[in-house]
């Protein structure tokens, strides 16, 4: 290539860059530790008592079916994903089958379902950070430092999307690979020294009821952060390819951390005595310390804070870049779409998201804590957005779901076949039968304050579709932005 040529690339680029996002940022591993980010593996480790209180030590069967479910509902991304490669993420594929009415409420309920996910995040850290290190160290430190801990880690994450995507996906690359060594590491050491080797892990042994609810609530939600990647399209090297294909690794990836660390813990604690396990503290930490060292707990403790960064970089990083989407588009106020001309990024974008999920974070807790006080109300703040988020993840996988369903119907992947009937119909059917059980689950017998969760869901829903519909005009058409035929 002639430094002409070299000139003339690099010249087109920065062009683009001032009215919009600059192609070609991120690769397929890229896409892959991304997506990563949002499942955060280390955190498995720290997220199981939930799942063993239906199915006790058969945790890795209920991981390995969650991971067969999942797929149904990344079956609908990876085909969109061939076709469409745009900022608009979910709401640009729920356009190509719904229209335009359906894609503005998607885009609007997928801004929220990142905020108050990022916020829940925080929060977590917030109440949770002091205690994992006083767990670890036999310190004393207050809950209060934890404001500080997850302060800094929102304003690093923060500096890093601002500072461009490049830098960030190299973050998200570097402690997605320290997390999964540590992750595998340390099972295999748990299988190897377990008490109680087997593959009934595998099996159903406890019910097939418990087996069910352990899915719905745990298996099948445990995958969430791995279609963010899809708002990045604009971003991506050869997206039509590398996204469905970073969609498939992140799943069989996130499969494999979830069932090796649910089974090592299952078998290493002893799976007769599962209810134990439900009762501890922090289950992953005691056997660390008994089979390797308090060395390894510390290790493990701390890298678990340090993903506050992963966690927080998926959602922000997705969330920012449909705001910039939706200002293109004119949904929102046309200065959002504005591209800092130098790094490439959506500063409107980030600053948006970000200010939405502090608020998100200041209101729920400040309600909450005039209630019930520090920290119980902090706890409950946490909980009422982690309903929230599953609730808004459910409906924007839900309405993309239903889209492809009328995308396919309309040929709009070619001719139907008896493939493209199963894969365009039947299991995206398949996937909102499941998305519906999951919905009814996550807000089955839950009480005050919690039942906040769902009213507000609802209210959301009721007033954005009100609007829509009186406004149902002045909708602007969407155009056709990185999309083919």
């Amino acid at each position: 290539m002639s430094s002409g040529t070299v000139n003339e690339t690099v010249g087109a680029a920065k062009h683009e860059s001032a009215t919009g996002l600059v192609p070609n940022q991120v690769g397929f591993w890229g896409l892959v530790f991304q997506g990563l980010g949002g499942i955060a593996p280390i955190g498995i480790f720290f997220a199981l008592i939930g799942t063993a209180e239906f199915v006790q030590g058969a945790m890795a069967l209920v991981f390995l079916v969650g991971f067969v479910g999942v797929l149904m509902s990344a079956n609908t991304l990876f085909w969109y994903s061939r076709k469409i490669a745009n900022a608009r993420g979910y709401y640009g594929y729920v356009k190509d089958g719904l229209g335009r009415h359906a894609a503005t409420f998607t885009a609007y309920s997928y801004v929220l379902y990142a905020a108050s996910n990022a916020a829940g995040l925080i929060l977590f850290y917030l109440v949770g950070f002091s205690g994992s290190i006083n767990l670890v160290f036999h310190t004393n430190f207050p809950w209060w430092v934890g404001i500080i801990f997850a302060g800094s880690g929102l304003a690093v994450v923060f500096y890093g999307m601002w500072s461009g995507l490049k830098p960030s996906i190299k973050a998200m690359i570097a402690l997605g690979v320290l997390q999964m060594i540590v992750l595998t590491v340390i099972s295999l050491i748990f299988i190897v020294k377990a008490p109680d080797n087997s593959v009934k892990p595998f099996t159903p042994y406890t019910g097939v009821s418990g087996l069910f609810l352990g899915f719905v609530t745990g298996g099948y939600l445990a995958y969430g952060g791995y279609g963010s990647i899809i708002s990045l399209g604009e971003e991506t090297k050869a997206p039509n390819r590398t996204v469905g294909k970073a969609l498939i690794t992140i799943l069989v990836i996130g499969a494999f951390a979830w069932v090796i660390a649910s089974y090592a813990t299952a078998v290493a604690w002893g799976l007769g005595n599962m209810k134990s396990f439900v009762t501890a503290e922090v289950p992953a930490a005691i056997l660390t310390n008994r089979y390797i060292g308090v060395g390894a707990t510390a290790i493990m403790t701390l890298l678990y804070d340090l993903v506050i960064y992963t966690l927080l970089n998926n959602f922000l990083t997705s969330g920012s870049r449909v705001v910039f989407a939706m200002g293109r588009d004119r949904l929102l106020p046309a200065s959002l779409a504005k591209v800092n001309p130098k790094r490439g990024v959506p500063v409107a974008g980030i600053a948006v998201i970000t200010g939405i999920t502090i608020l998100l974070a200041a209101v729920s807790t400040a309600v909450l804590v005039a209630m019930y006080g520090v920290p119980n109300g902090i706890i409950d703040s946490y909980i009422v957005l982690g309903i929230l988020t599953t609730l808004l993840a459910l409906l924007v996988h839900g309405m993309a779901s239903l889209s492809i369903i009328w995308s396919g119907l309309r040929k709009r992947f070619g001719q139907l076949n008896a493939e493209r009937v199963l894969l365009l119909v039947l299991i995206p059917i398949a996937s909102i039968i499941l998305t519906v059980a999951a919905i009814y689950y996550a807000v089955l017998g839950i009480t005050f304050p919690f039942e906040a969760a769902p009213i507000v869901f609802a209210l959301f829903c009721i007033v954005l579709i009100v609007v829509l519909a009186i406004r149902r005009d002045r909708i602007p058409a969407l155009e056709a932005i990185g999309e083919t035929e």
